[in-house]
């Protein structure tokens, strides 16, 4: 049979409700046993001041261990036991021989309880003892004689039921008090149990302890460096890979933010409760694009966490995807250029006209080798030669002549290179293109230039297009930034300006307006040939 388990808000109620009530019980055994001694203390001196009393009554020294001395002494103890509320009031000899008792029958008869011997020795105290009336609570007093000898004692008290009887009151408003703190008690660990859960968002401890491997494994598998911190911008989270960028470990959990990275803009996310994406920050020694988001809970910020990643692997990635996406461009073009043309031999043979469509695929045949002649006599490496051809395509259904200058050279090149380029040459070479679109030039024309030299590569485009106003040459780099209205532009120029910043190159704009437009860019290069 497997065991029960309980949800964590019926174990966090179980436990505040036992300890609760643990808790009250002892309180009212303490307070309801501190009732009793209380009063038993003050019973005990209250019956051991009627002791000394009756004990200095000159007719009870007078009569006690004289044989008729109960006939004057009975009467005078029983006034005072019914007077002062007591269960009885017992003269004795030295002999312990009664001679006052609230029974008759039980004068003359020796004292029961084996608790008087001090008392006829001359000592005043309070004990407890079972006697002939049942369990009791008594006081004793010596009665001196004319010569100042001990002649008897005097033993007053009350039962033990009874005096323990006074307490029932007491005893009914703590248990009354002891229900009364269950319920408040039982409603306390409720409310405690729903804001646990609540705080935990209803997980259970095996879930929470779930999520935080998944969490930790999380961390530590991705490539980003991740800092949290919290609300007063203490860090709370660190994984490897930030700690890698740090230089640290886990030390600095605790420590604020400030002190570990001083060029931190985390504070400033605390204060604005406002992202920041894509932004660079120097680490050290290496350059890292970050983003810093807020963490909101309700409208209250708690924390932000940050996470970032070296520039140069972002930009590598980013110059990837983008010379995938000029190679599909390319792709596009062709497979365009190659459907046109397929659908007017296909006409010219529905038609008849055999020796046109021959002719037509000759010439087709010419212009597409007479391209690829152009090209790759000069652009040795096979990826730049194929995104220009494609380039050229593309210019041709915009009616617009790409011209490859016949002083271009390049060789074969390393994958970084490679792409760093594909990144300048396509973006140049839209933005040339565009430039020309509604120009009102009658022979539009974009000259490229690529140019392998010692050390470095020269990639120049130049089109006779409108030009740039000389008070926008400063941002035409700037993210965003573009001539054109619509969405999407503004970025070609932008990454170029990124892959020659990484690349530790050149950009060079030369502008004349309804002349021409010259970008021209050099990037230090690193060959596959000796």
């Amino acid at each position: 049979m497997s065991k029960l388990k309980l949800s964590l808000y019926w174990q966090v109620f179980l436990l505040v409700l036992v300890i609760s009530a643990a808790a009250l019980v002892l309180v009212v055994i303490l307070v309801q046993t501190t009732f009793s001694e209380t009063l038993l203390y003050h019973v005990g001196r209250q019956s051991l001041a009627v002791s000394r009393a009756v004990a200095e009554l000159p007719t009870i020294r007078e009569w006690v261990g004289r044989p008729d001395g109960a006939t004057h002494i009975q009467p005078i103890a029983e006034r005072i036991r019914v007077r002062t509320g007591f269960d009885f009031v017992v003269v004795m000899d030295t002999n312990s021989i009664r001679y006052s008792h609230p029974e008759l029958d039980r004068i003359g008869l020796r004292f029961v309880g084996g608790d008087e011997g001090f008392a006829l020795r001359g000592a005043e105290y309070i004990s407890q003892a079972v006697g002939t009336l049942g369990p009791s609570q008594r006081s004793f007093a010596p009665i001196y004689g004319e010569t100042g000898e001990v002649v008897g004692a005097v033993s007053v008290g009350g039962l033990m039921p009874r005096i323990e009887g006074f307490l029932a009151p007491t005893r009914d408003s703590l248990y009354f008090a002891l229900l009364l703190g269950a319920v408040v008690a039982a409603l306390g660990a409720g409310m405690l149990a729903q804001r646990v859960k609540s705080t935990l968002l209803g997980m259970e401890p095996r879930e929470i302890a779930d999520a935080l491997y998944s969490r930790e494994a999380l961390l530590q598998s991705v490539r980003e460096g991740i800092i949290a911190v919290d609300a007063n911008g203490r860090i709370t989270l660190v994984n490897d890979v930030a700690k890698d960028y740090l230089e640290c470990g886990d030390e600095v959990v605790g420590e604020n933010i400030a002190d570990v990275l001083q060029n931190t803009r985390l504070p400033e996310v605390l204060r604005s409760g406002r992202p920041e994406y894509d932004q660079e920050q120097l680490i050290g020694t290496t350059r890292v694009m970050t983003n810093r988001v807020p963490m909101i809970v309700g409208d209250k910020t708690i924390g932000a966490v940050a996470t970032f990643r070296d520039r140069s692997e972002v930009a590598r990635m980013a110059e990837e995807l983008i010379g995938v996406r000029r190679y599909i461009e390319a792709m596009r073009v062709q497979s365009h250029d190659f459907s046109n043309k397929l659908h007017t031999i296909s006409g010219l043979l529905q038609l008849g006209s055999y020796q046109e469509a021959v002719e037509y695929i000759h010439s087709t045949q010419n212009v597409m080798t007479n391209q690829s002649a152009r090209v790759s006599p000069r652009i040795i490496d096979q990826g730049i030669a194929a995104i220009i051809i494609g380039k050229i395509g593309r210019a041709g259904e915009l009616g617009i002549t790409l011209d490859l200058d016949p002083d271009s050279y390049l060789g074969p090149l390393e994958s970084e290179i490679r792409q760093a380029l594909m990144v300048v040459i396509g973006n140049l070479l839209d933005n040339a293109l565009e430039s020309l679109l509604g120009a009102t030039r009658m022979n539009p024309l974009v000259s490229l230039l690529i140019k392998q030299q010692v050390g470095e590569v020269l990639v120049s485009v130049t089109d006779n297009g409108p030009g740039i106003d000389v008070s926008m040459r400063e941002k035409v780099f700037e993210y965003g930034f573009s001539t054109k209205t619509g969405r999407g532009r503004g970025i070609g120029l932008h990454l170029v300006k990124q892959v020659v910043d990484s690349s530790a190159g050149a950009v060079e704009l030369t502008s004349i307006p309804n002349e021409y437009t010259r970008l021209s860019v050099t990037l230090p290069l690193r060959t596959n040939q000796p």
